[in-house]
């Protein structure tokens, strides 16, 4: 097989891994209840944790994370080199997203795309998190926190050097994910300008 078939084959697998929603499959098995007709119609952990507590929530957290770990994985083995782990990145966030057996209607990404992350670039996975984590404890905002660790990660990728590919995967990645989260980016303008923000989604 050509090193670009090589490449799109893993896209593809890696694409099919991210079409596995575990939220989805978990509801439905533990209460016969599709999980897109309940809270934010996602398949995500936040919305399992609406339907099954915080021990959904984990579980789907933690499967999420590891199916985007896995694609990226996978593709370093397969020998696709940087181009290849960047598209299987992208390939995996976009499955989770745009899940083919659901009719295009997944979860929103974030999960999937910080496993996928962690083993392509790691150190902005990091720096993400530690955003993330200092916008909360200023704003107790959990979303909008989230949110905001997105916006810079292209940034940490530049300085932290990383390739053109590496960087071209990331950028898109955010991309995907401030689309999918684009109903709480006024959420997030409103911590910036720290006022009350007009969108409020407390964890269940």
């Amino acid at each position: 097989m050509s090193s670009i078939g090589l490449i799109v084959g893993t896209a593809i697998v890696a694409y099919l891994l991210g079409c596995l929603d575990a939220g989805y499959y978990l509801v439905r098995f533990r209460t016969g209840r599709d999980i897109r007709e309940h809270g934010s119609g996602g398949t995500g952990a936040r919305n399992a944790g609406r339907v099954l507590g915080r021990a959904g929530f984990i579980i789907v957290f933690i499967v999420d994370c590891l199916k985007g770990a896995a694609a990226v994985w996978a593709a370093s083995l397969m020998g696709t080199g940087r181009a290849g782990m960047g598209l299987a990145a992208m390939a995996v966030v976009v499955g989770h997203v745009l899940p083919i057996q659901l009719h295009f209607r997944g979860g929103k990404g974030a999960s999937a795309a910080l496993g996928a992350l962690l083993v392509l670039a790691p150190r902005v996975a990091i720096a993400a998190l530690l955003a993330s984590a200092a916008f909360y404890l200023i704003s107790r905002r959990p979303i909008a926190s989230g949110v905001a660790a997105f916006v810079p990660m292209p940034v940490f990728a530049w300085i932290f050097g990383y390739s053109t590919s590496d960087m071209i995967a990331v950028s898109t990645v955010t991309a995907l994910l401030l689309i999918t989260h684009r109903e709480h980016l006024p959420e997030l303008t409103g911590m910036l300008r720290r006022t009350r923000p007009a969108i409020e989604e407390p964890f269940p």
